[in-house]
């Protein structure tokens, strides 16, 4: 950055967050200040929807359904497309949404909002609708109701008139609960994929607008392929066929996959004409009644994927272990890590794994999304369903497998960097799989599943600053066991929850971390409470062993350690020394192994935790010799280790861990050092030694931006008293990114007191330059 961009940079902040002297607080809306740095954000489609275009074809249907919208005859316009699943409803409904986008682009004064979401489930949606809030900027407390969140997002929308909403998967049932999130105002469209007339919605019937003969070959010519020696041949068989299909394009695409492997020594027309005999035979008709007129279409689909299934099972019989649980998950996006999990759980052979998913990817029963994903048809597991239980297979105990791999395969644990972003992977199932554990009557069995699935879930948004989701999440936990922490005792909980043994402590961790989110967000009472009652449960589980079961033997521990201590280090002087006893107690021993047995862990965590105590105790004590001593018993917590009532101690920085390579806080202890010796009143203050340490912390906590930001902030500190303003200017730069990013996703943001601090230092430093 050159020395007129870093002015410019400075002098939009100061125009944005006010001169020196006055507050830094934001005097333009967030709104604004986007506007100000033409930035308003634009909200479109993802980009698996635009991949997924290379794939379609362009058919009449598309410039009749714009007709449609043409003639609504009002501001606000709604029309719902009315058809069977594998009618091709929803592949016109996203080739309207990409080409709403696309003219939207044609108009660069206007702002595109082009939001898709399902609503197979109400949860599902409900999350995609937060996530739309939060591509719009809505900001709302933990608190904030689902009405509260409309709310602001369609005060969001008077500001951007021209949007789009499509809703897959609407049916009558679920439309009266759609309706409130329905915007209002505008000149916005509504387009909505359903297979029932919705009253008072303009329909638009695909099923009364099928494609055309040319339309039909085309969708087969290109699933058969260009290099395809029967590319070029039998027309006339291949239409044929369509007609038979009804021009549904979801059968003739399949249709078309599965006889590509017809040899080149056969003819293509008995290929078709014999594929068409055994549609028949599966859906129970004689070869002289057409398919097509039969009363239910959804039989065609059916069959059509019967012949796939079976293809596949002869050609590798491990294929059934994947198919057997993929009626039971979110069809829209499967994490390759479920499949491979379970696969390596329940196949004879585990090797075959990449085998079975590439036969079925190679016949379209399943389908690649994005990079780690990969997404079924609803029809297909409708019909797998069905054939389980024509076969005899229990589908509650296939049900229940499946929850016990993800189970075992989602660790609550997050202290590995590594671990961090796995349990994405079960973002958009555990709701599905809840309501299908509903609908076979298992769900009271599951609930330990469940909960823990929901702990997991909600540490993952925990650890990515998403806390109004982190909040979700815990909740949902709680809500699944009945706990109101309110009115509730420990004994109370624990005793209503001793059908199963191990749900009592997966109940603490729900609070535990629910008090994680609120400490985070600045609900220090209320995280308090969280934690407090997350440990008596503890208590009681440890003192009854045989009547309850602990997923985690160190939740004890960190409890205490991770949870009221650290409410306790934002106390006064008194929760200061309470924190002081805390941590030596729990240094001295870990509750959590057998007596003797050392936890490296554990001790140096307790020393950087020591350390925090002693520094704040030294900034508040009044007595010089005291407040010395403080200083000193910092330092040697971290640093050069000494003694406890005749006991000795290594510093935290010389205790070696396991962990040490993939733990994501491991540059903490060279922030707190850096901080003691940058401290002013410290006798020992020596500023190239703070200015090494954060250079170390900055550079170990790639994975922590917490410490990252708050060591660049230090550095830029350090570099602007000694002169250095390029470098300090960088680091400040840097600091106030990643302290930006630490605000978080999602509707609830925190705002690092540091922030403030940087953004004052930015607008101070720009002003140094224009007196230059």
């Amino acid at each position: 950055m050159t020395i007129f961009e870093k002015f410019m940079w400075g002098l939009e902040r100061s125009l944005v967050y006010g001169l020196i002297g006055k507050s830094s607080e934001a005097i333009f809306s967030d709104y604004a200040v986007k506007a100000w740095n033409g930035e308003i954000p634009h909200v479109g489609l993802s980009k698996e929807i635009r991949k997924e275009e290379k794939s379609w074809i362009s058919t009449q249907n598309l410039i009749e359904l714009e007709n449609v919208f043409k003639t609504s005859g009002s501001t606000l316009q709604k029309v719902a497309i009315i058809g069977i699943s594998g009618s091709g409803r929803t592949t016109l409904a996203k080739q309207y949404a990409i080409d709403y986008e696309e003219k939207m682009k044609e108009q660069p004064a206007r702002i595109r909002t082009v939001f898709f979401a399902d609503m197979r489930d109400e949860d599902t949606f409900s999350r995609a609708y937060r996530k739309l809030a939060e591509a719009l900027e809505v900001k709302a407390p933990l608190t904030a109701s689902e009405e509260t969140i409309i709310k602001k997002v369609n005060k969001k929308l008077k500001r951007r008139p021209h949007w789009l909403f499509v809703v897959d998967n609407v049916n009558v049932e679920n439309y009266e609960k759609l309706q409130k999130f329905l915007p209002n105002n505008g000149e916005g469209q509504i387009l909505i994929v359903t297979s029932d007339n919705l009253g008072g919605v303009k329909s638009f019937d695909i099923q009364s607008n099928t494609l055309t003969t040319q339309e039909a070959l085309e969708i087969f010519n290109r699933n058969l392929g260009k290099n395809h020696w029967a590319y070029e041949q039998a027309d006339s068989s291949k239409c044929d066929l369509a007609k038979e299909l009804f021009y549904l394009p979801l059968a003739i695409k399949q249709a078309a996959i599965h006889l590509k492997d017809t040899q080149r020594n056969n003819s293509f027309e008995t290929a078709i004409r014999s594929y068409i005999v055994k549609l028949k035979e599966i859906v129970g008709i004689s070869a002289e009644v057409p398919l097509c007129s039969i009363d239910d279409l959804t039989r065609i689909i059916k069959a059509v994927h019967s012949l796939s299934v079976e293809e596949c099972e002869q050609r590798q019989s491990e294929s059934k272990t994947l198919l057997s649980i993929l009626s039971f998950l979110n069809p829209c996006f499967i994490d390759h890590s479920i499949l491979q999990s379970y696969f390596e759980k329940h196949a004879n052979d585990a090797s075959l794994f990449n085998d079975a998913l590439n036969l079925l990817s190679r016949y379209s029963l399943i389908a690649r999304v994005g990079k780690n994903g990969w997404e079924v048809h609803s029809s297909l597991q409708d019909l797998l369903a069905e054939k389980a239980i024509k076969e005899g297979i229990e589908l509650p105990e296939a049900l229940e497998n499946l929850l016990v791999v993800l189970k075992d395969n989602f660790e609550l644990d997050m202290r590995s960097a590594s671990g961090l972003n796995k349990p994405k992977a079960i973002e958009n199932q555990v709701e599905t799989l809840l309501e299908q554990a509903k609908k076979y009557n298992i769900q009271e069995k599951l609930k330990p599943c469940f909960v823990h699935l929901y702990n997991v879930l909600g540490n993952h948004y925990l650890q990515s600053n998403n806390f109004f989701e982190a909040c979700q999440a815990f909740e949902k936990s709680l809500k699944l066991v009945n706990v109101q922490i309110t009115d509730t005792t420990a004994d109370q909980i624990c005793e209503n929850l001793k059908a199963h043994k191990e749900l009592p402590a997966l109940c603490a961790q729900a609070l535990h971390y629910l008090g994680k989110v609120y400490f985070h967000t600045q609900g220090l009472d209320q995280a308090k409470k969280y934690f407090q009652k997350a440990i008596e449960i503890q208590k009681i589980i440890r003192a009854k062993p045989d009547a309850y079961d602990t997923p985690n033997r160190f939740d004890f521990l960190i409890f205490q350690r991770q949870g009221i201590g650290w409410a306790l280090l934002e106390g006064d002087k008194k929760d200061l020394l309470d924190a002081e006893e805390l941590y030596l107690n729990l240094f001295k021993q870990n509750p959590c192994i057998p007596a003797g047995q050392s936890d490296p862990f554990n001790e140096r965590y307790c020393n950087i935790q020591l350390s925090r105590v002693y520094l704040k105790l030294a900034q508040q004590e009044a007595d010089k010799v005291k407040k010395e001593e403080y200083y000193e018993k910092a330092r040697k917590r971290i640093e050069t280790g000494g003694e406890e009532k005749g006991v000795s101690f290594q510093g935290a920085i010389h205790i070696k861990d396991q962990s040490d390579s993939q733990h994501v806080k491991k540059g903490e202890m060279y922030l707190v050092l850096g901080e003691l010796y940058l401290d002013e009143n410290c006798p020992f203050r020596d500023l190239k030694k703070a200015q090494g340490y954060f250079k170390e912390a900055a550079r170990l906590s790639k994975t922590d931006l917490m410490i990252g930001a708050k060591s660049e902030y230090y550095l830029a500190s350090l570099y602007l008293e000694k002169g250095f303003s390029n470098q300090g200017w960088d680091a400040l730069t840097e600091a106030i990114q990643l302290f930006n990013k630490i605000g978080g996703k999602g509707l609830t943001r925190r705002h690092p007191k540091f922030l403030e601090e940087a953004e004052k230092i930015k607008t101070r430093e720009t002003f140094k330059m224009l007196s230059l």
